[in-house]
């Protein structure tokens, strides 16, 4: 199917759905940010060392239940980055159970009856390289940029130190070819800052339902990105 085709289909799809129902937008081909917050921006329940043993776990079971293909997932203190494949077209059952069974874990070790989270999860189609590397590059900065550590490697809770052999893990990673190409590179590559702007541009574009970068408000052209690795 043409991308011409595939959004032809979705905006018929679109179209057509029912008020309050989220159509998602599946791809064999292309990865997915996914990403979801907990309720009121509230912290996760449960102490970040035992959120990361659930998140694992469940990661596990997309992977070994939905056959999907995990690139990185970085857990953060009430939100979590994921970029994922869904070859099988399972995405919407999967990430429905995982969201499910993640809360009602978190909430029976911390006595929780209150939602833990926020809204449904939500999804991004990346299909384009340079987008694809930017949303990587932003996912495993997202804890330097906010303050907890100074460099990406650092960070406990991320797949990085599993791909860096720093601690071990039961997610089932695919390999990240970017970073076993040249470790040092990619590294100094990730733990470079990004320009003023290109923080909240990567942001507004992961908001979307495809990763698109917006309009620059004075020019009118397409805001162009330089941190991702060349």
């Amino acid at each position: 199917m043409s991308a011409a085709d595939f959004l032809a289909r979705y905006r018929n799809l679109q179209s057509r759905a029912f008020m309050g129902y989220i159509i998602r937008k599946l791809h064999k081909e292309f990865p997915f940010q996914i990403s979801g917050r907990c309720n009121n921006k509230e912290n996760f329940p449960v102490p970040l060392s035992e959120a990361w043993e659930i998140f694992s776990d469940y990661l596990f079971m997309l992977h070994r239940n939905y056959e999907m293909k995990i690139h990185s997932f970085v857990l953060m203190s009430n939100h979590y980055h994921l970029l994922i494949s869904d070859p099988e077209l399972k995405m919407s059952k999967g990430m429905a159970t995982f969201m499910r069974d993640t809360s009602k874990e978190m909430g029976r070790l911390s006595n929780r009856i209150n939602k833990i989270w926020g809204s449904r999860f939500h999804s991004c189609l990346i299909d384009d390289p340079k987008y694809l590397l930017n949303a990587y590059k932003y996912n495993y900065r997202n804890p330097v940029a906010a303050g907890v550590c100074q460099r990406v490697e650092d960070y406990p809770w991320s797949t990085l130190q599993i791909l860096l052999g720093k601690k071990s893990g039961v997610i089932p990673l695919v390999e990240d070819e970017t970073l076993m190409s040249d470790p040092e590179g990619t590294l100094d590559w990730l733990n470079e800052a990004y320009l003023p702007n290109e923080v909240e541009v990567i942001k507004a574009a992961t908001k979307k339902k495809i990763f698109k970068l917006s309009r620059d408000p004075k020019s009118g052209r397409k805001q162009l990105l330089t941190s991702f690795n060349s």
